[in-house]
């Protein structure tokens, strides 16, 4: 039984489509917090420095940033299913392929290849919820959506830290694959196929921003990279520096992505009422920098 397009007054899909869309998103920054929730025993086991550990996951993020320039026309080709199932497979693949890996060379280059789902990852969902989501819950199927990245992040920073206690790195690596595989089924078996599509003009032109999108591309920038230091030592600080165990490093991951996952779907509601987006952009800086200021306490 699959998710069919919903109409102007359809309510009875869309639960099941935002379900897909968090699975997706949470599968695609899933190596994300894999390396950090793995963080202390990857830098013990691999003897690895914190740079080291830090380049996995800008060898992630630099392949989804050249990949997201044209992510949105591939996604607009192929369509929602095929940009699913394409997302899944990569994330299965790259975890599967950093789980086996003989060495760090090798493990950087399998953690890289997610960055292609990462690039695919809000192309293809907004797609889906566009398509499959009645107006009136597409604010909310959104926030949903976007909350599967939180998800994620508490879901490895809970699960995967005692895993690797037991059984190495490697177990943790293997045992998230298991969500992208979780994803192939479930698109395969909810999202029906896509028709044939054609798009005219040329598949990727380069366009100067406007002002606008380039002030949103600046705040981005600075957002996604505060973001990324955090999510990607956060549970390394707790292991090296405040002498946490490796499962109450996690956890502190964790506790992240709830407080993140509660402000998704919160926000995206405020912002829906909200006349004039950039006021809340305004708010969250201002907060963002208080925030800060508790850091050295």
């Amino acid at each position: 039984m699959g998710l069919r397009a919903a109409g102007p007054g359809s309510t009875a899909s869309w639960t099941g489509t935002a379900g897909v869309a968090t699975a997706a998103m949470a599968a695609s920054m899933l190596a994300l917090y894999a390396v950090s929730a793995l963080g202390p025993a990857l830098a013990q086991e691999m003897q690895l420095t914190r740079s080291a550990v830090g380049a996995l996951v800008t060898a992630t993020f630099s392949v989804a940033c050249v990949a997201s320039l044209v992510a949105g026309q591939v996604v607009d080709v192929s369509g929602p299913q095929r940009g699913l199932l394409w997302l899944a497979a990569l994330v299965l693949t790259g975890l599967v392929a950093a789980a086996v890996a003989p060495g760090y060379g090798t493990l950087l280059v399998a953690l890289a290849v997610t960055g292609l789902a990462q690039a695919l990852a809000n192309p293809v969902t907004n797609l889906l919820v566009a398509t499959r989501v009645p107006g009136p819950k597409r604010a909310l199927a959104i926030g949903v959506k976007q909350s599967g990245v939180q998800l994620a992040a508490f879901t490895a920073g809970l699960a995967l830290p005692p895993l690797a206690a037991v059984a190495g790195w490697r177990m943790g690596m293997a045992a998230a694959a298991v969500l992208p595989a979780i994803l192939l089924i479930m698109v395969w078996w909810a999202v029906p196929p896509d028709a044939p599509r054609q798009i005219t003009g040329p598949f990727w032109r380069w366009q100067w921003p406007s002002p606008w999108i380039a002030g949103l591309m600046s705040f981005s920038l600075l957002l996604g990279t505060g973001l990324a230091v955090v999510n990607t030592y956060l549970p390394l600080y707790a292991s090296q520096e405040l002498g946490l165990r490796s499962a109450a490093a996690g956890s502190v991951l964790a506790s992240f992505g709830v407080a993140g996952l509660v402000a998704r779907v919160a926000w995206t509601r405020v912002a829906d009422r909200l006349a004039e987006v950039t006021a809340a952009l305004l708010w969250l800086s201002l907060a963002a920098a208080g925030c800060t200021l508790l850091l050295p306490l």
